[in-house]
């Protein structure tokens, strides 16, 4: 496996780490009734933008790993 790959796959595998981490923190808020701040709704919302357009053009090698 080439160094690219690798580095795409740490990249996308935290970026997709903190997106599922942020989620779980957005359903606890929901949860207890509260509302989630608007900064954070709107970054998680950009991060999920941003791992569909990873995913969109990651390397084959980089989705089969993922």
């Amino acid at each position: 496996m080439d160094f690219e790959i690798l580095v795409a796959l740490a990249v996308f595998t935290e970026k997709a780490v903190t997106w599922s981490r942020v989620s779980e923190a957005i359903a606890d808020f929901n949860r207890r009734g509260a509302l989630v701040p608007s900064d954070i709704q709107e970054a998680f919302d950009l991060l999920g933008d941003d791992l569909d357009q990873m995913l969109a053009t990651a390397p084959p090698e980089v989705v089969g790993l993922s």
